[in-house]
């Protein structure tokens, strides 16, 4: 039995709603006026015919009139038609239901504004548990929904997504920014772990695992969408712990920085490429000094035929020394080549003494032409470590260039009135599981305020029109995708920066930082190669030398050949002759290889078909030749070499006798 007290609160059975007493209701500076009052949400009571028995002042306000003025009153006489209807049907269905429900109603202020109020209305029972009204518990939400919606735009236009992730339970919360980021519907992916994951690009998955099992402050990695795009992103969160101090929650913040890793990609690319201009003389002078030693060595040859020089051995001794000195050209040109491709997005373990060698060798020139002596401390190989052989390179050759240029000063000749010197090395810290690389010179050293800024884009001491200001910059982020840092060291003189990657596992095989030597490529011997036994073989290239010698070199093992200068000549001879197989150049007037393969794939799919030529078929992987060939051969590619290929493509081992062999 419920029983009224002077402060007008009825007293109920416990689990009942307290009941304000009717003969109460309508005093006030009651104990309830002043409770409701001091409630900064809206609060309103209702009989179960809608009238209102009860109001506080934050209610009133939001009604824009008295409570003396709403008291008694139904919404009908308070509201617009459609508002009062809607408010009816909502405490209609929480009489019905005998439950809570939460509602989001949009009212419309006496000011004629609409306002949006989060409510939650709860049945009002009496002793018997009879429900005789409403209570409800309104909020306005209407600045805190239009900053949501500023949010999410400013989200949206960022590419930024925020979660939540329960560190007990393992639910996650996902903002629908984060969806969109992620290219799903909420509907359809359930952000778990295992299915984040899931969309992880398979080469950082494990890394991203273990970030998210130490909750790592930050972690870029790629994501694959469902359409097949991969994106970058980087997230960055922490964790809040519980009243016991024990991690509750981890709260992330994701963005998508793809736009920015492509354009840094593109800087870098366009960067490389402006060192190879700054190296050119070097490379030519590299290039240029083989191609004088073939040159006597031919004319020497030349001498010793024109002069009746019976001396095979001699002969064959120069032969040997221009083959030599071309494969030096091309192990140039190679580097050269693949060091101007824009890098791959697959990091890849590699050897760092090979890539530092190599680096070394594009510098080489320009090292010894400002009288600098280089002091190279450098094991014959290195622990593998991960990331673009080729951005690797940049970085050292920045920084050669670098301590070049502080040597040999504006007016081109040491500062120091001798010879300067750069020392590079390699240590390795097993316990650390690192690698530093050690570059450093003697020059003038690095002023104070240059150190602070050196390493900001677009900051350079070189003269005009000599550097970008770009180069340090992108060598820290090179370092830094590799999960390295970038150290300024100090020296008593000089300057000194140290590289710091971590190591990988030793089982992984690292990539080479350079293509072998043509000489490394399989072969055949100059004796015992197999006999072409009188099968067909199509030469097809436009350079008249190429196309006879390589047909000579064929013609001589046994092989039939058939000659053309171009693709259109050399599908007209295999229409009207076949072969067994077909070697061709690609980049050709009249018809082009990509058109003969085209052609051919068209009518067989067995006929062996090796390309050889200078084109780099990484750069266009979509390229028919690439796709349909059956071989690649680099030029200049080796007689032997080729050789071996065609037999082997043709099925052939057997062997040539000596007397068959030149």
């Amino acid at each position: 039995m419920a029983k009224a007290d002077p402060t007008g609160i009825v007293d109920l059975e416990p689990g009942c709603l307290p009941v304000p007493a009717v003969s109460g209701l309508d005093r006030p500076g009651t104990l309830l006026d002043t409770v409701l009052d001091a409630v900064p949400d809206c609060v309103a009571i209702k009989d179960c015919n809608g009238v209102y028995l009860e109001i506080n002042q934050a209610m009133a306000a939001a009604m824009g009139r008295t409570k003396a003025a709403v008291i008694g009153k139904r919404d009908t006489e308070i509201y617009p038609t459609e508002d009062a209807r809607l408010l009816a049907d909502y405490d209609a269905r929480v009489i019905a239901n005998g439950g809570v429900e939460r509602f989001l109603v949009r009212l419309s202020t006496p000011g004629g504004q609409m306002r949006d109020f989060e409510t939650i209305k709860a049945p009002w029972r009496d002793a018997a548990g009879g429900v005789v009204g409403v209570i409800a518990v309104a909020r306005d939400v209407t600045d805190l929904r239009a900053a949501e919606t500023k949010l999410r735009q400013a989200q949206r236009i960022g590419r930024i997504g925020h979660f939540e992730q329960d560190l007990t339970t393992g639910e996650m919360t996902w903002s629908d920014s984060l969806f969109e980021i992620w290219g799903r519907s909420p509907a359809a992916f359930q952000p778990t772990l295992h299915n984040v994951l899931a969309t992880v690009h398979a080469d950082d998955r494990e890394r991203v695992a273990e970030a998210v099992r130490v909750s790592a402050p930050v972690v870029e990695y790629r994501i694959r969408k469902p359409d097949g795009a991969v994106r970058h992103l980087i997230t960055e969160g922490s964790v809040q712990n519980d009243a016991d101090g024990r991690p509750a929650l981890f709260f992330g913040v994701t963005q998508d920085v793809t736009a920015r890793r492509e354009l840094e990609s593109r800087i870098a690319h366009v960067s490389k490429l402006s060192l190879l201009g700054e190296l050119a003389a070097g490379l030519a002078h590299e290039i240029s000094q083989p191609l004088y030693v073939i040159r006597l060595m031919a004319e020497g040859g030349l001498d010793h035929l024109d002069q009746g020089d019976s001396d095979i051995d001699r002969v064959r001794r120069q032969f040997s020394a221009i083959i030599e000195q071309a494969d030096r050209i091309n192990t140039i040109i190679s580097y050269v080549r693949r060091f101007g491709r824009r890098d791959t997005e697959t990091s890849t373990p590699f050897d760092p003494v090979a890539s530092i060698r190599s680096a070394i060798m594009m510098t080489n020139h320009q090292i010894e032409r400002a009288g600098i002596c280089l002091r190279t401390l450098l094991p014959d190989s290195g622990s593998t470590v991960m990331g673009h052989p080729g951005r690797f390179e940049q970085v050292i050759i920045n920084l050669l260039t670098n301590a070049i240029d502080a040597i040999v000063g504006s007016e081109g000749r040491s500062i120091f009135g001798s010879m300067g010197t750069i020392s590079v090395g390699l240590d390795e810290d097993k316990a650390a599981g690192t690698v530093t690389v050690r570059l450093e010179d003697d020059g003038p050293g690095i002023p104070a305020h240059v150190r602070e800024r050196m390493f900001d884009p677009f900051f350079t001491t070189k003269a005009a029109g000599k550097g970008t200001g770009l180069g340090l910059s992108i060598c820290l982020g090179i370092v830094a995708e590799m999960g390295g840092r970038l150290e300024v060291a100090a020296v008593e003189r000089g300057a000194c920066i140290d590289i710091v990657l971590p190591v990988v596992p030793a089982a992984t095989e690292p990539a080479s930082a350079s293509p072998p030597p043509l000489q490394q490529q399989p072969a055949v011997a100059a004796r015992g190669q197999a006999r072409g036994r009188g099968r067909h073989v199509l030469v097809v290239d436009d350079d008249e030398t190429c196309c006879r010698m390589i047909a000579g070199f064929l013609r001589r093992r046994g092989f039939r050949i058939t000659t053309a200068r171009n693709g259109a000549q050399a599908m007209a001879r295999f229409l009207d002759d076949g072969a067994d197989a077909v070697i061709t150049d690609i980049t050709m007037t009249g018809g082009d290889g990509n058109q003969l393969i085209r052609a051919l794939r068209s009518r067989t799919a067995q006929i062996p078909i090796i390309v050889v030529t200078g084109r780099d078929p990484d750069n266009e992987p979509d390229a028919v030749y690439v796709r349909e060939a059956t071989d690649i051969q680099r030029k200049p590619a080796r007689l032997p070499a080729l050789l071996a290929r065609l037999t082997q493509h043709l099925g052939s081992g057997e062997a040539e006798d000596e007397d068959g062999a030149e």
